[in-house]
């Protein structure tokens, strides 16, 4: 029977598996440590598409968010930052 039914064997859409990695992922903002100016392409919908673009691991992002301390090069944190937040 599941076999005829014209939906068996298709998976979610990409726009659906979009709308779910944007609605349950964790928001993640890139500031240049000198500047404090925002990475061209942050914030990022999750910590593994930030991990993936800017080359660390996942574990290691998520160790370094919201600790004001600079990776790389570059802050992480959960929320938009607030600039005395660094200092």
């Amino acid at each position: 029977m599941a076999i005829k039914n014209h939906n068996y064997g298709v998976g979610a859409s990409k726009v659906t598996l979009d709308a779910a990695a944007e609605a349950n992922g964790t928001k993640v903002f890139v500031y240049n440590e000198t500047f404090l100016t925002a990475h061209q392409f942050s914030p990022f919908r999750s910590i593994r598409q930030a991990a993936l673009h800017m080359k660390i691991g996942t574990t290691t992002l998520t160790n370094k968010l919201d600790t004001k301390k600079a990776y790389k090069g570059y802050y992480y944190y959960t929320q938009p930052l607030n600039k005395d937040k660094i200092k």
